[in-house]
């Protein structure tokens, strides 16, 4: 079960073993959320863009996801996230650096 601290608004997870967008009725609410996360997989990466297991950002930021984990690259220096194990958390990490949704559909 994810801790409901992080979700937010169209969070992708999964409930009833079935992907559900996280609403603001939702969270605004106090509904119990008793949902599991999508993990990160080489099929879940593909339909939200990446190819080849990158995703570029811009000609400076790639998001490389490389033996289950995933890697921040900027520039030449490279961080691996290895918290970055779940979609939502790729949503929320996406979100705070480019305050952008990232655009997901399963």
């Amino acid at each position: 079960m994810i801790d409901r601290k992080e979700l937010r608004e169209g969070n992708i997870v999964l409930l009833d073993n079935k992907p559900y967008v996280i609403t603001l009725t939702a969270l605004s609410q106090g509904i119990n959320l008793d949902v599991n996360a999508v993990l990160l997989t080489d099929e879940i990466l593909y339909k939200i863009g990446f190819i080849n297991n990158h995703f570029s950002v811009s000609h400076k930021i790639t998001l490389v996801w490389r033996h289950g984990l995933m890697h921040l690259c900027v520039d030449t220096e490279t961080t691996t996230l290895s918290h970055i194990n779940s979609l939502h958390k790729l949503q929320n990490l996406y979100y705070m650096l480019w305050h952008e949704e990232l655009e997901a559909s399963l």
